[in-house]
Protein backbone atom coordinates (compact mmCIF):
# COMPACT_ATOMS: atom_id res chain seq x y z
CA UNK A 1 0.00 0.00 0.00
CA UNK A 2 1.24 3.51 -0.89
CA UNK A 3 2.71 5.11 2.20
CA UNK A 4 2.07 8.66 0.86
CA UNK A 5 -1.41 10.32 1.38
CA UNK A 6 -3.60 10.71 -1.76
CA UNK A 7 -5.38 14.10 -1.96
CA UNK A 8 -9.18 14.40 -1.96
CA UNK A 9 -9.08 15.93 -5.40
CA UNK A 10 -7.37 12.85 -6.78
CA UNK A 11 -9.99 10.63 -5.17
CA UNK A 12 -12.80 12.68 -6.64
CA UNK A 13 -11.24 12.51 -10.06
CA UNK A 14 -10.97 8.76 -9.81
CA UNK A 15 -14.65 8.47 -8.81
CA UNK A 16 -15.70 10.73 -11.69
CA UNK A 17 -13.78 8.64 -14.19
CA UNK A 18 -15.57 5.51 -12.99
CA UNK A 19 -18.94 7.27 -13.52
CA UNK A 20 -17.94 8.36 -17.03
CA UNK A 21 -17.29 4.76 -17.89
CA UNK A 22 -20.96 4.01 -17.18
CA UNK A 23 -23.06 4.50 -20.49
CA UNK A 24 -26.23 5.41 -18.63
CA UNK A 25 -24.50 8.09 -16.61
CA UNK A 26 -22.88 9.47 -19.76
CA UNK A 27 -26.29 9.70 -21.49
CA UNK A 28 -27.83 11.62 -18.61
CA UNK A 29 -24.93 14.01 -18.50
CA UNK A 30 -25.13 14.58 -22.27
CA UNK A 31 -28.87 15.30 -22.08
CA UNK A 32 -28.27 17.63 -19.18
CA UNK A 33 -25.55 19.55 -20.96
CA UNK A 34 -27.60 19.69 -24.21
CA UNK A 35 -30.52 21.32 -22.32
CA UNK A 36 -28.28 23.81 -20.71
CA UNK A 37 -26.57 24.64 -23.98
CA UNK A 38 -29.87 25.80 -25.50
CA UNK A 39 -30.42 28.38 -22.77
CA UNK A 40 -26.76 29.40 -22.71
CA UNK A 41 -26.26 29.23 -26.44
CA UNK A 42 -23.50 26.70 -25.95
CA UNK A 43 -23.35 23.01 -26.91
CA UNK A 44 -21.27 20.27 -25.31
CA UNK A 45 -20.43 17.44 -27.59
CA UNK A 46 -19.65 13.87 -26.74
CA UNK A 47 -16.12 14.47 -27.98
CA UNK A 48 -15.68 17.16 -25.35
CA UNK A 49 -16.72 14.75 -22.67
CA UNK A 50 -14.37 12.18 -24.04
CA UNK A 51 -11.56 14.72 -24.10
CA UNK A 52 -12.16 15.62 -20.53
CA UNK A 53 -12.37 11.95 -19.72
CA UNK A 54 -8.98 11.43 -21.27
CA UNK A 55 -7.60 14.42 -19.33
CA UNK A 56 -8.90 13.00 -16.05
CA UNK A 57 -7.66 9.55 -16.94
CA UNK A 58 -4.23 10.96 -17.54
CA UNK A 59 -4.36 12.69 -14.19
CA UNK A 60 -5.27 9.36 -12.58
CA UNK A 61 -2.34 7.67 -14.27
CA UNK A 62 -0.14 10.50 -13.00
CA UNK A 63 -1.27 9.73 -9.48
CA UNK A 64 -0.27 6.07 -9.94
CA UNK A 65 3.12 7.04 -11.44
CA UNK A 66 3.93 9.37 -8.56
CA UNK A 67 3.14 6.59 -6.12
CA UNK A 68 5.56 4.21 -7.91
CA UNK A 69 8.38 6.80 -7.83
CA UNK A 70 7.84 7.30 -4.12
CA UNK A 71 8.04 3.54 -3.46
CA UNK A 72 11.29 3.29 -5.44
CA UNK A 73 12.77 6.26 -3.56
CA UNK A 74 11.88 4.77 -0.19
CA UNK A 75 13.40 1.41 -1.12
CA UNK A 76 16.63 3.10 -2.19
CA UNK A 77 16.79 5.09 1.05
CA UNK A 78 16.20 1.94 3.10
CA UNK A 79 18.96 0.10 1.21
CA UNK A 80 21.36 2.98 1.76
CA UNK A 81 20.50 3.13 5.46
CA UNK A 82 21.15 -0.61 5.77
CA UNK A 83 24.50 -0.27 3.95
CA UNK A 84 25.40 2.69 6.17
CA UNK A 85 24.67 0.66 9.30
CA UNK A 86 26.85 -2.20 8.01
CA UNK A 87 29.71 0.16 7.17
CA UNK A 88 29.42 1.85 10.56
CA UNK A 89 29.74 -1.51 12.31
CA UNK A 90 32.76 -2.38 10.16
CA UNK A 91 34.27 1.03 10.90
CA UNK A 92 33.89 0.48 14.65
CA UNK A 93 35.61 -2.92 14.36
CA UNK A 94 38.46 -1.48 12.29
CA UNK A 95 38.90 1.41 14.71
CA UNK A 96 39.09 -1.02 17.63
CA UNK A 97 41.68 -3.12 15.78
CA UNK A 98 43.65 0.03 14.91
CA UNK A 99 43.72 1.06 18.57
CA UNK A 100 44.83 -2.46 19.59
CA UNK A 101 47.67 -2.46 17.05
CA UNK A 102 48.76 1.01 18.14
CA UNK A 103 48.91 -0.20 21.75
CA UNK A 104 50.92 -3.24 20.70
CA UNK A 105 53.27 -1.07 18.68
CA UNK A 106 53.79 1.28 21.62
CA UNK A 107 54.48 -1.70 23.90
CA UNK A 108 56.84 -3.17 21.30
CA UNK A 109 58.78 0.09 21.07
CA UNK A 110 59.07 0.19 24.86
CA UNK A 111 60.26 -3.42 24.99
CA UNK A 112 62.74 -2.69 22.20
CA UNK A 113 64.16 0.24 24.18
CA UNK A 114 64.37 -1.88 27.34
CA UNK A 115 66.09 -4.65 25.39
CA UNK A 116 68.60 -2.19 23.96
CA UNK A 117 69.33 -0.82 27.44
CA UNK A 118 69.76 -4.36 28.75
CA UNK A 119 72.10 -5.24 25.87
CA UNK A 120 74.31 -2.22 26.60
CA UNK A 121 74.39 -3.07 30.29
CA UNK A 122 75.25 -6.70 29.49
CA UNK A 123 78.11 -5.63 27.21
CA UNK A 124 79.48 -3.33 29.90
CA UNK A 125 79.35 -6.09 32.51
CA UNK A 126 80.82 -8.59 30.07
CA UNK A 127 83.74 -6.24 29.42
CA UNK A 128 84.42 -6.17 33.16
CA UNK A 129 83.72 -9.82 33.89
CA UNK A 130 85.68 -11.37 31.03
CA UNK A 131 89.14 -10.24 32.22
CA UNK A 132 88.23 -11.37 35.72
CA UNK A 133 87.15 -14.77 34.45
CA UNK A 134 90.39 -15.12 32.51
CA UNK A 135 92.40 -14.15 35.56
CA UNK A 136 90.45 -16.54 37.77
CA UNK A 137 90.85 -19.34 35.25
CA UNK A 138 94.55 -18.63 35.08
CA UNK A 139 94.83 -18.61 38.85
CA UNK A 140 92.76 -21.76 39.15
CA UNK A 141 94.96 -23.42 36.56
CA UNK A 142 98.03 -22.27 38.42
CA UNK A 143 96.66 -23.47 41.75
CA UNK A 144 95.94 -26.85 40.19
CA UNK A 145 99.49 -27.04 38.86
CA UNK A 146 100.91 -25.90 42.20
CA UNK A 147 98.95 -28.59 44.00
CA UNK A 148 100.12 -31.23 41.52
CA UNK A 149 103.82 -30.36 41.89
CA UNK A 150 103.44 -30.15 45.67
CA UNK A 151 101.84 -33.61 45.72
CA UNK A 152 104.68 -34.89 43.54
CA UNK A 153 107.25 -33.53 46.00
CA UNK A 154 105.44 -35.12 48.96
CA UNK A 155 105.59 -38.48 47.16
CA UNK A 156 109.41 -38.50 47.41
CA UNK A 157 110.96 -40.67 50.13
CA UNK A 158 110.94 -38.98 53.53
CA UNK A 159 114.74 -39.22 53.84
CA UNK A 160 115.18 -37.44 50.50
CA UNK A 161 112.72 -34.68 51.43
CA UNK A 162 114.66 -34.18 54.67
CA UNK A 163 117.81 -33.56 52.62
CA UNK A 164 115.93 -31.08 50.42
CA UNK A 165 114.58 -28.96 53.30
CA UNK A 166 117.25 -26.37 52.63
CA UNK A 167 115.71 -25.70 49.21
CA UNK A 168 111.99 -26.27 49.74
CA UNK A 169 109.56 -25.45 52.55
CA UNK A 170 107.06 -28.29 52.56
CA UNK A 171 104.85 -27.01 55.41
CA UNK A 172 102.08 -26.13 52.91
CA UNK A 173 101.57 -25.75 49.21
CA UNK A 174 102.08 -21.98 49.03
CA UNK A 175 105.24 -22.07 51.14
CA UNK A 176 106.56 -24.82 48.90
CA UNK A 177 105.87 -22.86 45.70
CA UNK A 178 107.36 -19.61 47.03
CA UNK A 179 110.54 -21.32 48.16
CA UNK A 180 110.90 -23.20 44.88
CA UNK A 181 110.46 -20.00 42.84
CA UNK A 182 113.72 -18.59 44.26
CA UNK A 183 116.51 -18.86 41.60
CA UNK A 184 119.22 -19.53 44.23
CA UNK A 185 117.24 -22.41 45.75
CA UNK A 186 116.68 -24.06 42.37
CA UNK A 187 120.30 -23.64 41.41
CA UNK A 188 121.39 -25.30 44.67
CA UNK A 189 118.74 -27.99 44.20
CA UNK A 190 120.23 -28.66 40.74
CA UNK A 191 123.70 -29.05 42.25
CA UNK A 192 122.47 -31.43 44.95
CA UNK A 193 120.75 -33.70 42.42
CA UNK A 194 123.72 -33.78 40.02
CA UNK A 195 126.18 -34.65 42.77
CA UNK A 196 124.01 -37.52 43.99
CA UNK A 197 123.57 -38.78 40.44
CA UNK A 198 127.34 -38.75 40.05
CA UNK A 199 127.56 -40.85 43.19
CA UNK A 200 125.10 -43.28 41.70
CA UNK A 201 122.25 -42.40 44.01
CA UNK A 202 118.71 -41.10 43.42
CA UNK A 203 118.24 -43.16 40.28
CA UNK A 204 114.85 -44.40 41.45
CA UNK A 205 113.66 -40.79 42.08
CA UNK A 206 115.25 -39.24 38.96
CA UNK A 207 112.00 -38.69 37.02
CA UNK A 208 110.24 -37.04 39.97
CA UNK A 209 113.20 -34.80 40.73
CA UNK A 210 113.47 -33.84 37.06
CA UNK A 211 109.75 -32.96 37.00
CA UNK A 212 110.14 -30.72 40.09
CA UNK A 213 113.23 -29.03 38.60
CA UNK A 214 111.56 -28.36 35.22
CA UNK A 215 108.44 -26.92 36.91
CA UNK A 216 110.38 -24.30 38.87
CA UNK A 217 112.78 -23.68 35.97
CA UNK A 218 109.81 -22.63 33.82
CA UNK A 219 108.12 -20.75 36.69
CA UNK A 220 111.23 -18.63 37.26
CA UNK A 221 111.41 -17.74 33.56
CA UNK A 222 107.68 -16.86 33.53
CA UNK A 223 107.95 -14.74 36.69
CA UNK A 224 111.27 -12.98 36.13
CA UNK A 225 111.42 -13.09 32.36
CA UNK A 226 113.68 -15.44 30.46
CA UNK A 227 116.59 -16.06 32.83
CA UNK A 228 117.93 -19.51 32.00
CA UNK A 229 117.99 -21.77 28.98
CA UNK A 230 118.23 -25.55 29.01
CA UNK A 231 121.35 -26.92 27.40
CA UNK A 232 120.53 -28.84 24.25
CA UNK A 233 122.43 -32.11 23.98
CA UNK A 234 121.82 -34.67 21.23
CA UNK A 235 122.32 -38.36 21.81
CA UNK A 236 125.05 -39.61 19.45
CA UNK A 237 126.98 -36.33 19.61
CA UNK A 238 130.67 -36.41 20.52
CA UNK A 239 131.40 -35.96 24.22
CA UNK A 240 133.02 -32.56 24.92
CA UNK A 241 134.39 -31.89 28.41
CA UNK A 242 134.24 -28.14 27.77
CA UNK A 243 130.44 -28.14 27.99
CA UNK A 244 129.51 -31.60 29.30
CA UNK A 245 130.23 -33.75 32.34
CA UNK A 246 129.98 -37.57 32.42
CA UNK A 247 129.00 -40.23 34.92
CA UNK A 248 131.84 -42.07 36.75
CA UNK A 249 131.36 -45.27 34.73
CA UNK A 250 131.60 -43.42 31.39
CA UNK A 251 134.83 -43.54 29.28
CA UNK A 252 136.89 -40.40 28.80
CA UNK A 253 135.75 -40.05 25.21
CA UNK A 254 133.00 -41.39 23.01
CA UNK A 255 129.43 -40.59 22.03
CA UNK A 256 126.66 -39.28 24.26
CA UNK A 257 124.27 -42.12 24.98
CA UNK A 258 121.92 -40.53 27.55
CA UNK A 259 121.36 -37.22 29.31
CA UNK A 260 121.00 -37.94 33.03
CA UNK A 261 120.60 -34.35 34.26
CA UNK A 262 120.15 -31.32 31.94
CA UNK A 263 122.57 -28.36 32.04
CA UNK A 264 121.71 -24.66 31.98
CA UNK A 265 122.86 -21.54 30.13
CA UNK A 266 122.35 -17.88 30.93
CA UNK A 267 119.68 -16.46 28.62
CA UNK A 268 121.59 -13.18 28.19
CA UNK A 269 124.93 -14.48 26.87
CA UNK A 270 124.19 -18.18 26.22
CA UNK A 271 127.12 -19.13 28.50
CA UNK A 272 126.93 -22.57 30.13
CA UNK A 273 126.96 -22.23 33.92
CA UNK A 274 125.76 -25.77 34.70
CA UNK A 275 127.00 -28.61 32.47
CA UNK A 276 124.71 -31.47 31.53
CA UNK A 277 125.48 -34.83 33.12
CA UNK A 278 125.58 -37.51 30.43
CA UNK A 279 126.37 -41.20 29.95
CA UNK A 280 129.14 -41.74 27.38
CA UNK A 281 129.67 -44.90 25.36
Amino acid sequence: MDKRKVSKTDLLKADLLRLLDDPEVCAKIRNKFEGTSVSMGTSVSTSDLKGRSVSWSTSREGVGSSSHVADSHDAEVAALQKELATQQKEFVKLKSEKNRLERLLAASEQEKKELEDFRRLYEQLEAKVKPLEMKINSLEGSVSKFQSIYDLYLSLPATLRKNLKGYFNESDMWSFVVSGAQPDNIRDFWDYCKNDFVRGRLKESRDKLLGIFMFFFNLINETLGETWILQQVSCGASFDTACLSSTPESPVSGKVQEVVWPGMLYATNKKVFRKSLVVVK
